[in-house]
């Protein structure tokens, strides 16, 4: 995958996640300010729903991280990678689709 990646940031997200438009702004206001020292950026990952598509149930995963970091990913399903480092947390939410 960081072979692949040509940005000094990767995000990741499955096939079937997607930012809302609100969390796209969000995105782009914590991505251009960014500092160097950075290693990864936890978000919060809405998995399921009620009625009015309020998030019921949310964790918070590493999912920008940077690439020359080489972080290793752990399993084969549900993967994870091993982060390490400056870790910062921020209120951007990535949702899981009905995929």
């Amino acid at each position: 995958m960081f072979s692949k990646a040509t940005k000094d940031y990767i995000l990741w997200i499955d096939a079937d996640d997607y930012l809302t438009k609100r969390n796209q702004t969000e995105f782009q206001q914590l991505k251009d300010p960014l500092n160097d020292s950075v290693d990864s950026v936890t978000m919060n990952y809405h998995l399921t729903f009620d009625e009015n598509n309020k998030p019921t149930y949310s964790l918070k995963r590493n999912r920008l991280f940077k690439r020359a970091r080489q972080f290793k990913w752990i399993g084969a399903v549900h993967e994870h990678l091993e982060i390490y480092g400056n870790i910062i947390n921020s209120n951007v939410a990535i949702t899981h689709g009905k995929g």
